[in-house]
C-alpha cells in the first residue's frame, strides 16, 4: 500500500510522467511499478494518455477530493 500511494503521490507532482521514469525516480523495479500502475489505472486512480502512454492522476481521486473536502468544516 506504501508503494502504491508513493506513486499516486510521485504522478501528483509531476502532472504527467512514464512508467519507467516513476520506478527510476522512486528506486523501484519496473515490474512492481507496472503492476502498481495497473491496479490504480483499472481503479481509476491514474489514466494513461493514449498517445504517450505516460500517466496522470484519474477522476476517482477528484472525487475523493470533492467527498474530503464536504466533510471538513472551512
Amino acid at each position: 500500500m506504501e508503494r502504491g500511494l508513493a506513486v499516486l503521490e510521485h504522478v501528483g507532482m509531476r502532472q504527467e510522467i512514464s512508467t519507467n521514469a516513476i520506478a527510476t525516480q522512486l528506486g523501484l523495479s519496473r515490474s512492481a511499478v507496472y503492476r502498481i500502475v495497473h491496479t490504480l489505472k483499472e481503479l481509476e486512480y491514474l489514466e494513461a494518455d493514449h498517445v504517450t502512454g505516460r500517466v496522470r492522476l484519474g477522476a476517482r481521486l477528484v472525487e475523493l477530493g470533492v467527498q474530503a473536502m464536504s466533510a471538513t468544516d472551512l
